[in-house]
Parts: C-alpha cells; structure tokens; sequence
C-alpha cells in the first residue's frame, strides 16, 4: 500500500499493489484503489473493478479526493478500465472512470505524488519527463479537466525524482497562489542548486523568499505542512515563514541542523 486517505464521508480510500483485502477479490492479476466503510470492511458500492494495468505490475503511488468526492490516482498505469489513461486518472465517488477527466498523452513516466489546489488545478511530481508531449521535467500542474496548464513553467525542473509536496499555507501568499514545498532526489532545480527541497512560487519558478541553505544530504520522500489536509494542527518543526513543516527521507540532516530521517 502506498496512500491512504480519508474523503468527506469519512470512508478511508487506499491505494498499492495488492490483489485482495480482508478475504475480497480487488483484482485478478493488477492494482485497484477501494474504499473501506467506517468499520474496516470493503465497501461495495466503490466499484472493485477500477484495474489498471501497465507495462509493469500497474500501481497507485499517490491519490488525492477533490471537495465533490471524485478521487485522482496516479503511478505508473496506462490504462484504467479498459481505457488509455497514461499514469493519471480521476475516478468517480463510485469508483467508475471520470470521462471529464481526460489527458491528451498524460505523463510518460511515473508519477510518485499528486496535490489538488483549492481552484481544482493539480500538481503532479515523479519521473517523468514530459506532460501532455510538452517537456516538464518531474513537475507540472494540470487544469481540473486533467490537461497540461502551461502557466505553470518551471523551466528544465528538477533533475531527480519529485517524491513529495505540499502548499505552504504559512507564507504570505494568498490561496490559491500559494507557493508549492517539494522534495526528492534531485540536486538542481532549473539549473540551480538545490538540496533535494525547494519551495516555488504559483507559476513554477524557484521562489526567492525560501532559503533552507544546503538542504537535504539524502532523498526527501515525504512533506507534510500546516494546508495539508492531515496536518492542520502541524506545529513548528522548521522557524520559516513563521510556521513549519515535516519533511522526512533517507537523510542524516537538513542543512546541517537537523539530524536524522525527520
């Protein structure tokens, strides 16, 4: 399993490589998402015929729920119940293929995370290299019909996996131009040095106001800040912007102040 997350009617929606929970058929041979009812058992009204599959083993590596239920998964599928949807798709409250949204050639690696801004546009990061046929090196934002949104530019991207991200509800921007935190194991981000974490601004460029010095000295795999939906509470953990953020990975520090993986 590789996301889990809890929508607005309090069932729990998960997502991996697995093939059965709690003794059900989710799918014969590749990866489904489903949801769970309250008490832990499958809920059989989120259809369990949403399989994917790919060239490898199709997997869901990251999943977001919209404000009306609808849930985006992304990975390294290219088809979603018996349609082309290369490693991004929408899916209904019931677990059927969103037609609305619908890529023109998607993504052409995997995607590792996903994050739905308050105006409906999504952010996407992971491997790949170009959205749509337009280069986007393992970052980009699409409108909320799954299209590329090319005022979100950020020039040559990162030059490593984008694992993880979050909106930074603590910084002066107002929603929805809240500026983006995201980590991984890239060491550059449009050709400047950049410790595997960086913040850009609503269009895609580095922003200016963000300094965490040498960064990471290892791969950031997660992120969690104050906007994030499980972390609303979130107190201090880094002084900037007056407020905080987690983020955690295969590091010993964070600009050699922080020692350990969180």
């Amino acid at each position: 399993m590789f996301g889990k997350l809890r929508n607005g009617s309090g069932q729990i929606q998960t997502a991996g490589r697995f093939s059965r929970l709690a003794g059900y058929l989710i799918a014969a041979k590749f990866l489904t998402t489903f949801a769970l009812a309250q008490p832990g058992g499958l809920d059989p009204s989120f259809a369990s015929g949403t399989i994917l599959s790919g060239s490898a083993p199709a997997t869901v590596y990251a999943l977001a729920v919209q404000s009306n239920g609808h849930a985006v998964i992304a990975g390294d599928f290219t088809t979603v119940q018996g349609v082309t949807r290369n490693r991004i798709a929408r899916l209904t409250p019931g677990g059927g293929l969103d037609p609305a949204f619908a890529p023109v050639s998607g993504a052409n690696g995997t995607i590792r995370c996903v994050l739905v801004q308050t105006d409906g546009r999504i952010l996407i990061g992971g491997e790949f290299t170009t959205y749509d046929g337009v280069p986007r090196n393992r970052i980009a934002r699409l409108l909320p019909g799954g299209t590329l949104d090319t005022t979100f530019n950020p020039g040559t991207g990162a030059n490593g996996t984008v694992h993880a991200m979050a909106l930074n509800a603590s910084s002066s921007y107002g929603s929805p131009n809240r500026p983006v935190l995201i980590g991984g194991e890239f060491t550059t981000f449009n050709g400047t040095a950049k410790g595997r974490i960086t913040q850009l601004t609503s269009t895609g460029v580095i922003d200016p106001n963000f300094n965490i010095g040498s960064g990471a000295n290892g791969p950031v795999y997660a992120i969690q800040a104050p906007s994030d939906p499980n972390g609303a509470n979130l107190r201090v953990v880094w002084d900037n912007f007056r407020c905080g953020f987690l983020v955690a990975g295969a590091m010993a520090d964070l600009d050699h102040l922080m020692p350990g993986n969180i």
